[in-house]
């Protein structure tokens, strides 16, 4: 598939040393064509770790990002292979780690106060951060909305949305990414502030 696209779209079969010079330029073509070729591998090694679909696609997602981001520094790198997964591996690591930590501040909370005893505010805090929450969702473009509302609160997958929608899995994974870095945006401008 990567030779074939690469023919269709002008480029010479597996001169990824071009496509890298292309992406560096901005070019989108070149981005999907390294995207589609390493997306299943980055994607494998992510999940034989994670044990879940969705974290690992957001992970992979993440990789993708930040070779976006550093496009420019791409047509100087010697192994462009070795230089992705190092990159997806330390995705994981930073994945991993907090995930441990979440767990710990989760643990020490539990171990701190009486889970079954409610604090005096938080049943005001949690209006208040379910008031925000929504304001944050609101203010979504309809797209990464919907597939807010369809993974978070209908709890659907990223499979049964796309099949759902008539839409690739890799849609859906790209949006619902793009919808929780919003709203994580959001949260952290106007949290503080309302509570």
């Amino acid at each position: 598939m990567y030779k074939s696209v690469c023919m269709e779209k002008g480029y010479p079969p597996h001169d990824e040393r071009g496509l890298l010079e292309k992406i560096a330029q901005g070019d989108k073509e070149a981005f999907k064509i390294i995207h589609d070729h390493y997306w299943t591998a980055i994607y494998e090694t992510a999940i034989s770790f994670l044990k879940s679909r969705e974290w690992a696609m957001d992970v992979v997602q993440d990789v993708f990002v930040k070779l976006w981001i550093k496009r420019a520094g791409l047509p100087a790198i010697e192994n462009f292979k070795a230089w992705l997964f190092i990159t997806a591996r330390n995705e994981l690591i930073s994945a991993l780690r907090k995930k441990l930590q979440v767990n710990a501040v989760n643990q020490n909370y539990s171990d701190r106060y009486d889970v079954q005893t409610p604090l005096p505010d938080d049943d005001l805090i949690g209006k208040q951060l379910e008031l925000l929450l929504n304001q944050g969702i609101a203010q979504l473009p309809a797209r990464q909305k919907l597939m807010y509302v369809l993974t978070r609160n209908q709890g659907l997958s990223h499979d049964e949305i796309a099949g759902k929608l008539g839409i690739t899995q890799k849609t859906v994974s790209n949006t619902t990414t793009l919808a929780l870095q919003n709203l994580r945006k959001y949260l952290q401008e106007h949290g503080d502030a309302s509570l």
